[in-house]
């Protein structure tokens, strides 16, 4: 009985991990996630070509708009627009959870490209729920963080 114990343990264990299969190039996103960001992306643009240089960008944040608190995203159009324009710290301290994930997100897509190779990442589900637990926590740190700067 024991050594079958140690044995799904040992199995278990080695179904942990990460690994980098290869896929393909050819990225298949969903038709609506295109749709959603390239609207977002022409309506910062838009922004940007009827607004005056010297105001501010209007707020897009509806939560803000009718409670006056920040929501855990707010900032994450002029993080962007700040980022586009080469100021990185600027960009990071408007919304550091997004920015990160951003970040991450692209250096993830651009490896995919590259290498045509997948990034899987293998958990048992106690890690896998501690993953999202600290996921969760480093959000609303970053929601307090927003809600501290006045954002």
């Amino acid at each position: 009985m024991l050594a079958t114990s140690q044995k799904l343990r040992t199995d278990s264990e080695a179904s942990c991990g990460v690994s980098l299969p290869r896929v393909g190039r050819r990225l298949h996103v969903p038709r609506w996630a295109v749709v959603v960001v390239l609207l977002w992306l022409c309506l910062v643009g838009l922004c940007e070509l009827l607004e005056p240089a010297d105001t501010a960008m209007p707020s897009l944040c509806h939560l803000k708009a009718v409670t006056g608190i920040p929501c855990p995203t707010c900032g994450t159009t002029r993080a962007v627009k700040a980022a586009a324009t080469g100021r990185l710290v600027q960009a990071w301290l408007m919304n550091p959870f997004v920015v990160t994930t951003l970040a991450i997100g692209g250096l993830w897509l651009a490896w995919r490209i590259t290498t045509g190779r997948a990034i899987l990442l293998r958990l048992q589900p106690r890690m896998r729920t501690t993953m999202w637990a600290v996921i969760g926590v480093l959000f609303v740190v970053n929601w307090g963080f927003l809600l501290w700067r006045g954002i």
